[in-house]
């Protein structure tokens, strides 16, 4: 691939995954001993820790692309969020008063709030993330 990611670590991940599901459907159909029980939660604890490090890798080389198209969609998602935020808090019931003032009774469209707020959970989650990207002088910084 172009993006230099590891396809062995991501393999093996995936090759962990399906053991580990193949352990755990063992465990709902029949009974297993409490040693093998903590077995797989120990393996389903390092598959977890295993995709989120294989995630950071891949969004650490996305953020890092010198391809605007592949680079810059954080910064495009978190435009569109902070906009609907606007639009939906101060925009929209700031528009809805003016126009009532002028005589105007129409609606005006909704944002669905759930899902915008959804993404903008995801997005400052992420916000961590983009400061260290900052800090090491990431492409895009200036």
């Amino acid at each position: 691939m172009g993006f230099g990611i590891d396809i062995k670590g991501i393999g093996d991940i995936l090759s962990g995954a399906g053991t580990l599901a193949k352990d755990v459907r063992s465990a709902v159909t029949g009974e297993i001993s409490p040693e093998k029980k903590a077995e797989l939660a120990i393996k389903a604890q390092e598959m977890e820790a295993a995709l989120s490090t294989a995630q950071t890798k891949i969004n650490e080389i996305e953020a890092g692309s010198s391809k605007w198209f592949v680079a810059a969609w954080r910064p495009a998602v978190g435009w569109i969020c902070a906009l609907g935020l606007f639009y939906g808090t101060i925009g929209k019931p700031f528009i809805e008063f003016l126009a009532r003032v002028f005589g105007y009774d129409g609606a005006f469209p909704s944002i669905d709030g759930d899902t915008l707020n959804t993404t903008l959970f995801g997005m400052l989650g992420l916000g961590v993330m983009r400061t260290a990207e900052k800090i090491k002088g990431a492409a895009g910084n200036h």
